[in-house]
């Protein structure tokens, strides 16, 4: 609950305060490695329950009519330092518009840049990094949703198995090191996603591509 959260985030604070006046006041540089270490991992666990934070908010999202391609294209730019070197095919038209909340659909995107980044950073063979984005009407996981807006996210990356896919959206689950993310950000995309009253889904070809598509409604 956030009670339980508030009661971790106390003391983690106090914490993380004493380890930066320690460092600051430390001259040994072993005692300084050690401190640093720990620093890190209360870094680490203050990530761990600020995604902890967000599944244990159940109020729904004010939802209003959102231009798709401008928040793409809003969120893309802030983001473009993180791109370097990565080719970005934005083709959502501009009449595009969907019932969002732009600060959680804008995290959304972020969350999909960053996999895509990680995923083509690990690729082997010098390939050119690609994230093609499109959109369409009559969409849906089931034949009942053909009026949805689908929003597809492709990237040519190193891609899923079978496993890795089954798993995409469970929280903490991970193919990253242990020191890059925690497995919180696709679940929560999935949780943004349903609270938009949309779906999402992620399709991959082991060593070549992975695509997520997201369903929402029109307005």
């Amino acid at each position: 609950s956030s009670g339980l959260i508030h009661e971790i985030k106390n003391p983690l604070n106090w914490s993380k305060g004493s380890l930066i006046i320690a460092l600051k006041e430390s001259s040994n540089s072993s005692q300084s490695d050690l401190l640093e270490d720990s620093l890190k991992g209360i870094e680490k666990i203050e990530e761990i329950v600020k995604g902890l934070n967000w599944f244990a908010k159940a109020q729904p999202l004010a939802l209003k009519p959102t231009c798709l391609r401008e928040l793409l294209d809003r969120t893309l730019e802030l983001a473009k330092s993180q791109c370097l070197g990565i080719t970005i095919e934005n083709s959502v038209d501009d009449e595009f518009e969907v019932m969002a909340s732009e600060t959680h659909l804008a995290q959304v995107i972020i969350n999909l840049l960053s996999n895509s980044i990680k995923a083509i950073e690990k690729t082997s063979d010098n390939r050119q990094g690609q994230i093609q984005i499109s959109a369409c009407v009559g969409g849906g996981i089931s034949a009942e949703d053909d009026k949805l807006m689908k929003l597809s996210w492709h990237d040519n990356g190193v891609g899923m198995d079978k496993a890795q896919l089954e798993k995409l959206f469970d929280p903490f689950y991970t193919t990253s090191d242990v020191n890059d993310g925690i497995g919180l950000g696709m679940s929560i995309t999935k949780q943004i996603i349903e609270k938009h009253q949309g779906q999402i889904e992620a399709l991959s070809d082991n060593y070549n591509w992975a695509q997520v598509n997201i369903y929402l409604n029109m307005s």
